[in-house]
């Protein structure tokens, strides 16, 4: 069910429940050998079938990887990983991102394994813990049990670092909001 707040009104979380490094680091590790072994069955029933064909295994492990990375990501059975490790992703309104939203943070990844590194540095130095995917998409990787903690304006604040600019979507937590304060009542301040 999608949350009936504005579009320019999100929640946000105590900073126990917001996943780190180190949980973010066990995720990507259980994924990609979950989806290794996956792929690597589907390369394997592929030249099994029609070896002399193996240009056509790309698209079929390329829908694969989104099938395991978007539409798992958001539904209540969740990755292996997410399952293994007690999280979900939620929007910035606390719901489950749509599928361009995920398939928009799992383009990242086509930029290679320096993006997964910058991801954990910038999880490391952002006050609720997320990657710069998340950041950039308007997700949050939250504990399954996380209930947010109140509403507050969404704003895009630009950061600068590694001489990159960056202007993403964040709700800002200094509002004051609570959830017993209407969100109209935010929205239109």
């Amino acid at each position: 069910m999608r949350s009936p707040r504005p579009k320019n009104v999100g929640v946000y979380y105590a900073p126990s429940v917001y996943l780190g490094m180190r949980p973010r680091l066990g995720i990507f590790i259980v994924d990609s050998l979950v989806l290794g072994f996956a792929l690597g069955t589907l390369g394997i029933i592929s030249t099994l079938i029609a070896p002399s064909l193996i240009s056509l295994y790309s698209p079929p492990a390329m829908i694969l990887i989104w099938l395991y990375e978007v539409p798992l990501k958001r539904s209540s059975l969740r990755t292996v990983a997410y399952r293994l490790f007690g999280c979900k992703l939620v929007d910035l309104q606390g719901n489950p991102p749509s599928l361009l939203i995920l398939t928009f943070r799992l383009f990242f990844w086509m930029f290679g394994f320096g993006i997964m590194f910058y991801d954990l540095v910038w999880c490391g130095i952002d006050d609720d813990h997320q990657g710069l995917r998340d950041s950039l998409a308007g997700t949050c990787l939250v504990r399954q049990q996380a209930v947010p903690l109140g509403i507050g304006r969404i704003q895009f604040p630009f950061y600068f670092t590694l001489g990159c600019n960056f202007m993403y979507p964040r709700v800002v937590h200094s509002t004051g909001a609570t959830e017993s304060q209407p969100a109209e009542k935010i929205a239109a301040e």
